[in-house]
């Protein structure tokens, strides 16, 4: 079932090279919305070539349930290690498939 829900992200630390720490405001409290991180490049190679949906599927098919969440959340932390890398905070509503469109938030890792 489709939904209009939106995110706002807020980055809190992302100041060391392997994990990346933020909040996120969902509009709407009652929904399920799946939160990752991957490097830019990944995101882009399966953007530019149309493929979004395979990039969804491949993120949510390994089923981890720390990847769900409903309301806010005023702290994610995911493990990213990548030096000085653009990254990306991507987030989508979710009830048995994606229901909303893919929200991207970058980002770029600590580095020496």
């Amino acid at each position: 079932v489709p939904s209009d829900m939106t995110f706002e992200v807020e980055f809190i630390d992302i100041s060391t090279p392997n994990d990346v720490t933020f909040k996120v405001t969902p509009s709407k409290d009652n929904e399920t919305y799946f939160v990752t991180a991957q490097k830019q490049s990944f995101v882009d190679a399966y953007v530019n070539e149309g493929m979004q949906e395979d990039m969804l599927r491949k993120l949510y098919y390994a089923n981890d349930p720390r990847n769900y969440h409903v309301g806010v959340e005023e702290e994610i932390s995911l493990y990213i290690g990548g030096l000085n890398t653009d990254y990306c905070v991507i987030i989508f509503g979710f009830e048995n498939g994606p229901t909303t469109p893919v929200f991207y938030f970058p980002f770029k890792s600590a580095g020496n």
